[in-house]
């Protein structure tokens, strides 16, 4: 009996570390937002930025602030969840997350200011990488998914991928056009976290599930 009794236990454990490693702190609501917030930007740059190539100030500023403002709610949620959880596990799967997600995010922000800088220099010459953006950014965030895979759903691997694959046509299809367009941002971040809300509502708040 103490033997059953033994594995029985095991297996209970199992089972809670299973929970705990899978990361609930996001919740549908802020990254239903953030599909919002993308649109915004989508609006923003059709209405305000004739040719992202010679407004490159406008461009970039109007996809940093959404960039922020994406961040910004993922961040707010994170802290919310650390406050209200009494799991002590939470902070610790936190800057887990954080710390997988950083190192794609610091690249694509050193690229965005190079592929800049050399736009700057020749604003009437060659179109530069400034039409690779959109395509490199989505393949970066994607391989931040792709890294958190372990702490989200498993669902969330088709998210990744299909941001991965949009990111790829992206760049095949404004290679040839030399504009990054809104609407590629949409395809991309904006059906991306569409579906990543989707999963986080099937997923965790339909059950009820909290850490």
């Amino acid at each position: 009996m103490n033997i059953h009794k033994a594995l029985s236990d095991i297996a209970e454990i199992r089972a809670q570390l299973d929970r705990t490693e899978t990361y609930r702190g996001f919740r549908s609501v802020a990254t239903g937002v953030s599909v919002l917030v993308v649109f915004a930007g989508a609006w923003l740059q059709r209405v305000m930025v004739a040719d992202p190539n010679t407004q490159i100030d406008l461009y970039l500023t109007i996809w940093f602030v959404v960039a922020v403002a994406s961040l910004c709610l993922a961040g707010c949620e994170m802290l919310i969840r650390s406050r209200v959880s009494k799991n002590r596990l939470v902070n610790r799967l936190h800057w887990s997350l954080v710390s997988q997600m950083a190192p794609c995010l610091t690249v694509g922000f050193i690229l965005t200011l190079l592929i800049a800088d050399h736009a700057y220099e020749n604003p009437h010459g060659d179109r530069g990488l400034l039409w690779a953006l959109p395509g490199i950014w989505s393949m970066l965030y994607a391989l931040g998914l792709f890294s958190c895979q372990r702490q989200l759903p498993a669902q969330a691997k088709g998210v990744a991928i299909y941001i991965l694959l949009v990111g790829v046509l992206m760049l095949a299809h404004n290679w040839k056009t030399g504009v990054p367009e809104g609407w590629q941002m949409v395809a991309s971040f904006g059906v991306g976290h569409f579906l990543l809300a989707s999963i986080l509502y099937w997923n965790v708040e339909r059950r009820g599930e909290e850490t």
